[in-house]
């Protein structure tokens, strides 16, 4: 059963399973993404079962959709309208995006790096999501990708907030 669909992909759910099926066609930034994360455990991050697989043959796919990777990744909560809208509130995107350009334009990121501690204080169920957000940013595999932060981009696990799509080409 389709669960939720995006621009680039959708999530496929069963009764039966503990996991979703995610299948999305290619884009770089996410790819790098969920081969980072999937043999790490950070909680800002959804956990990744098994590895990505591309989807073949090509005579099944749409001249739209090159290439289509699948993923099997933990189930996790959707973020309520109130929610999605306090993230907007806090700012705390706009702090993770000066920190990446920073970090992309090779300056200090004293500045920045402070700033997202006190947003840590301030706004502390995120503070897991700034932490895994710096530790992307510093690897610096993101170099030619944006922070794409808003509320559609992050899901629950419990109390725990989940980044599930962090950057665009």
């Amino acid at each position: 059963e389709v669960g939720s669909s995006g621009v680039f992909g959708k999530v496929y759910f069963h009764p039966n399973w503990n996991y979703v099926l995610k299948t999305f066609t290619w884009d770089d930034c996410y790819l790098k993404f969920i081969r980072m994360i999937q043999h790490g455990n950070d909680p800002g991050f959804p956990k990744i079962y098994g590895t990505i697989q591309k989807v073949v043959p090509h005579f099944k796919r749409t001249l739209k959709e090159e290439e289509i990777y699948m993923v099997r990744m933990e189930e996790l909560e959707p973020l309520d309208e109130a929610e999605v809208k306090y993230w907007h509130t806090t700012r705390i995107k706009a702090c993770l995006s000066n920190y990446h350009d920073a970090v992309k334009k090779g300056a200090d990121t004293t500045y920045e790096l402070n700033a997202l501690d006190e947003k840590k204080k301030i706004y502390r169920p995120y503070a897991n999501v700034i932490d895994a957000m710096i530790h992307l940013t510093d690897s610096k595999k993101f170099i030619d990708c944006d922070v794409d932060l808003h509320g559609n981009n992050f899901m629950k696990r419990g109390n725990e907030y989940v980044i599930i799509d962090p950057f665009t080409m």
